[in-house]
């Protein structure tokens, strides 16, 4: 392309350091001190080649710009230190710095998503902080050294953000104080537009009432802003129809008000209240659950959940039903919760996790049971009825906490979750709560079913496999769980179920963790079930499929690791993080993992690595700030083929790994060392190492960044 004539002539004003004519010509709207010819040079290359200082000055003083290369890929500074001007090599590299400045004050230098809106560039730098919260990004993960730096500067870490972003507390005012820095790339006030999640959006300019959650940030007590928030959201209710939990409010609000509400200094975000759904013998075999494959396996103990409290959230029991004789504890009924199990839901998958009992059509078959016919159920009825909805608690604290505290479960089993739209939906405030359950109680194992959203229902256009797991299905500190093919009516066990939603999630993790049978599960029927018996069948049975059967199944294996680690190796309360891992790690890789996760659940595959009857080991350890590595050596003999090993922890909630660890398996066979790396976006890290070579080897998790002082973790190793 032809220059034009202002071009040229500022070209050539800089090619012979005419600095008048050069001014004069920048000076015009349309003049360019970025303008490259056919050679790709620039003014500024040339007024660097003819050594003139003053003009050198002047473009850079109009925003000319000394990153940009030639047509030999040689930017300004490069003729600068070929012509040894260092008064030209000081002035290129201050005007980088500059550069640089303005783009950390402007925009984030890596993409930053909250909430699922973009951190956009600002048009003007923000110097006065007009709210206490904060984003900050680093070329990495702060480390210990810098977060005290900042600390110095009257900022507190609160999350992290990916990435390498932290939403952060600041009492210091000015910004500038943080840019200044050298870690610091990018600074911010946390704008209200972040608040605001895309689903949202359209709410704004609704006069109708919406179901809102209005999240406040991690230092905040909802006790002591509740009442603003009633009075900007004109609900019709009373003050007292104000839901007020641990880290949130509850209320009706209308639309054309969360603009207001958002606009909360103290408020980190609003969502829309999601309904909550259902997730709708031979199944304890292919996951080899059932005593026969027990004794099969040679395994000197077999396990059936002795002493293991399970709870079960979801319609009620049939108490009167001849499998859970003596082992039902309690029913918790949370408010408008039918007193009957009517839907016959629950019944079913408190069947699936410790039911055992009769079949009177087939009298000389061994009792129809569940994973552990042994455990005890605490059962928490939600379900209004069998076509209306749930009676969920505001926030999931109030359904954890009771069984955990009163009642002493660790395996919590939920066939639930909230009703998924087309798209896949993020990680939610629920999914926070879960996580913040288990970070806080980290030996509650809670079991999720997926969701049955695969393939799509009719009149969607999502094809067969799209990632749908999401909601409560994507938190990261519990166990989701997809659904197999049974092998009854000829179907292959080795097949995940059509309908199991996929992963991975929106955040890019891999879920599910693993499936189990949920095809064709024979289990407990409700007396009360408005559904009519299967004609084969006597009343007490049904055969129901879902996530909503495999979930029950995988909890019941949990509640015997739990046993079995409990009996076998000492522990007294095992965390829900070594159980995932030897979940995960015993279980047989079906397909890909979008579909299965880790693969199918095999209970005598992970008791054997409990039993240390195979080349294993496992633990449960920690890193910190002070300690950030911790290494594991032993010996891999010849005539070992694979090595496999697994690491999981439970993360501090919130949608990102807050606390980022790696995996890492290295291996020195006398001349040379090779390695293996994990997956650092992932809390679930697993590394299968084929024809391994035998020598020396080296299990390492290492801290790359903690947003709470210390991590605990779970590792578990095996060699076949």
């Amino acid at each position: 392309m032809a220059l034009s004539e202002l071009d040229a002539a500022i070209l050539d004003a800089a090619r012979n350091g005419n600095i008048a004519g050069l001014q004069q010509y920048l000076l015009d709207p349309a003049g360019n001190p970025n303008v490259k010819d056919e050679d790709g040079s620039t003014p500024l290359h040339y007024a660097v080649k003819g050594g003139f200082h003053g003009t050198v000055e002047l473009l850079l003083k109009f925003r000319a710009d000394p990153s940009l290369p030639d047509a030999t890929g040689h930017q300004a500074l490069h003729y600068a230190v070929e012509s040894e001007r260092d008064d030209i090599v000081e002035l290129l590299i201050n005007a980088g710095r500059e550069q640089e400045d303005v783009a950390m004050m402007l925009g984030p230098k890596y993409p930053i998503k909250v909430n699922g809106n973009m951190v956009e560039e600002q048009s003007i730098r923000t110097v006065e902080a007009t709210t206490q919260y904060v984003l900050i990004q680093a070329l990495k993960r702060f480390t210990p050294s810098q977060k005290k730096d900042l600390g110095n500067l009257e900022v507190g870490v609160l999350e992290y953000i990916p990435k390498n972003a932290y939403l952060c507390t600041y009492a210091g005012g000015n910004l500038d104080r943080i840019r200044q820095l050298e870690f610091v790339v990018f600074v911010d006030i946390y704008r209200q537009y972040l608040k605001i999640p895309p689903e949202l959006q359209h709410a704004q300019m609704d006069p109708q009432h919406h179901n809102i959650d209005v999240v406040f940030h991690k230092n905040v007590d909802p006790k002591n802003f509740y009442r603003r928030v009633y009075h900007m959201s004109e609900m019709t209710g009373n003050l007292e129809d104000v839901q007020v939990c641990t880290d949130k409010v509850r209320l009706s609000a209308r639309g054309i008000y969360i603009r207001s509400i958002s606009d909360i200094d103290e408020v980190r975000n609003i969502e829309e209240v999601q309904i909550a759904t259902l997730r709708n013998d031979w199944a304890t075999r292919l996951i080899s659950a059932d005593i026969n494959s027990q004794v099969k396996a040679g395994l000197s103990h077999q396990y059936q959940g002795s002493g293991q409290i399970i709870a079960v959230a979801d319609t009620g029991i049939d108490t009167s039903h001849p499998a859970f004789i003596g082992r039902i504890r309690t029913v918790q009924h949370f408010p408008g919760a039918a007193p009957d199990d009517t839907h016959g839901h629950d019944t079913h998958v408190c069947g699936s996790a410790a039911g055992n009992g009769i079949a009177t059509w087939q009298p000389n078959k061994p009792p129809i049971r569940g994973a552990a016919p042994e455990g005890v159920l605490v059962v928490q009825a939600m379900a209004h009825s069998a076509t209306t909805g749930f009676s969920l608690p505001t926030a999931l604290d109030d359904l954890f906490g009771p069984a955990y505290i009163n009642e002493g479960a660790r395996v919590h089993s939920n066939s639930w979750g909230a009703s998924l739209p087309n798209t896949q939906m993020r990680y939610t405030q629920r999914s926070k709560e879960i996580d913040r359950f288990v970070w806080q109680n980290p030996d509650m194992v809670i079991c999720w079913a997926a969701g049955n959203q695969n393939p799509p229902s009719a009149g969607q256009t999502k094809p067969v496999n799209t990632p749908l797991i999401g909601a409560e299905a994507a938190a990261k500190n519990y166990i989701t769980i997809g659904a197999s093919e049974s092998n009854r009516h000829g179907a292959s066990s080795d097949d995940v179920a059509t309908f199991s939603s996929r992963g991975p999630t929106a955040e890019d993790r891999i879920k599910p963790d693993v499936v189990a049978p949920g095809t064709s599960i024979l289990s407990a029927r409700s007396a009360n079930s408005l559904k009519p018996p299967c004609p084969q069948l006597d009343s007490h049975w049904s055969f129901e499929e879902g996530t909503s059967m495999a979930t029950p199944l995988v909890a019941g294996c949990a509640a015997m690791l739990r046993e079995a680690l409990i009996t076998q190796s000492g522990y007294q309360s095992p965390n829900a993080a070594l159980i995932k891992a030897l979940l995960n790690h015993g279980a047989d890789l079906l397909s890909d993992q979008r579909e299965s996760g880790f693969g199918r659940v095999n209970l005598v595959s992970s008791i054997d690595i409990v039993h240390q009857s195979i080349p294993s080991g496992f633990g449960e350890d920690q890193v910190s700030d002070n300690d950030p590595v911790v290494s594991y050596k032993f010996v891999i003999g010849p005539g070992n083929s694979t090595l496999k090993t697994t690491l999981v922890w439970s993360d501090p909630p919130g949608d990102a790994i807050g606390n980022s660890l790696l995996l890492t398996v290295r291996v020195f066979d006398g001349t040379s060392e090779t390695e293996r790396e994990g997956d650092e976006n992932n809390n679930v890290q697993q590394i299968v190492w084929e024809s391994v070579p035998s020598g020396d080897a080296t299990i390492t998790v290492e801290s790359h960044g903690l947003v709470e002082p210390t991590q605990p973790f779970a590792f578990v190793w095996n060699l076949s």
